[in-house]
């Protein structure tokens, strides 16, 4: 049987929820990784039960130029976060941000592109890229520390 984590999943930036309300919990599925709202944090089934998974891929990224101390990693996980994507974001000894994320390849393509241009005060030389499988190791997007 396929399940969801029961993960509260909100972008700070859209916090605007009235707060007489109930918050609603979204659960991402282990299966599609779409984010289904439900107010009740039982776990919870897919409703379309889908036997495969095959759009959903794996990007590992190594990122160089002026890319520590500009806010990259934070760009990098409010961009992910925002396509829906799950994996980390880290600075590297040399100087280079690392990343690994997974999802549609769509989003991946589009999560790419961004760290080819990063923030405003960045400066990106190169983007080595690698595709592979899906692992579904992570559960949300975030930034590790060495």
């Amino acid at each position: 049987m396929l399940r969801y984590n029961t993960t509260l999943q909100y972008d700070e930036a859209r916090a605007h929820v009235n707060r007489s309300e109930t918050y609603t919990r979204k659960h991402r599925c282990q299966h599609c990784h779409n984010n289904h709202a439900r107010t009740n944090p039982a776990t919870i089934f897919h409703p379309d039960m889908h036997d495969t998974n095959t759009d959903h891929q794996r990007l590992s990224a190594r990122v160089t130029g002026r890319v520590q101390g500009v806010g990259f990693r934070h760009f990098t996980r409010t961009t992910a976060r925002r396509q829906d994507l799950t994996g980390w974001v880290r600075n590297e000894p040399d100087g280079s941000v690392r990343l690994e994320a997974e999802g549609p390849h769509e989003d991946l393509q589009a999560l790419l592109d961004a760290v080819h241009e990063g923030p405003r005060a960045a400066r990106v030389d190169a983007v080595d890229a690698e595709w592979s499988d899906a692992t579904e190791d992570f559960q949300q997007f975030e930034v590790r520390y060495a």
